[in-house]
């Protein structure tokens, strides 16, 4: 396999679970945990908190949403994600 398909296909499988992988170093990380929990009981409101998290990952990266749902994660911290995709403009 040369070193461009490889390096394609692995991106573009991490793009699609970075929000999963996101919440999953939050959760191995003690300090990251612990500000969350306060940003999630000050803000009242996981969805919001959660969302903002996820569009905050998509900006930072340069992704959007490529329109399929994950209902499976691996981390605790959320029940599904929307995957992302490269922005096509990147």
């Amino acid at each position: 396999m040369k070193i461009k398909n490889f390096t394609d296909k692995l991106l573009k499988g991490f793009e699609k679970e970075i929000t999963d992988q996101v919440f999953l170093y939050i959760e191995s990380n003690k300090e990251l945990m612990h500000d969350y929990l306060l940003t999630v009981t000050e803000q009242t409101e996981l969805k919001v908190v959660n969302s903002q998290i996820a569009q905050a990952i998509g900006k930072r990266y340069g992704l959007s949403v490529n329109g399929n749902k994950n209902n499976k994660p691996k981390s605790k911290l959320i029940q599904g994600y929307e995957e992302f995709e490269l922005t096509k403009s990147n």
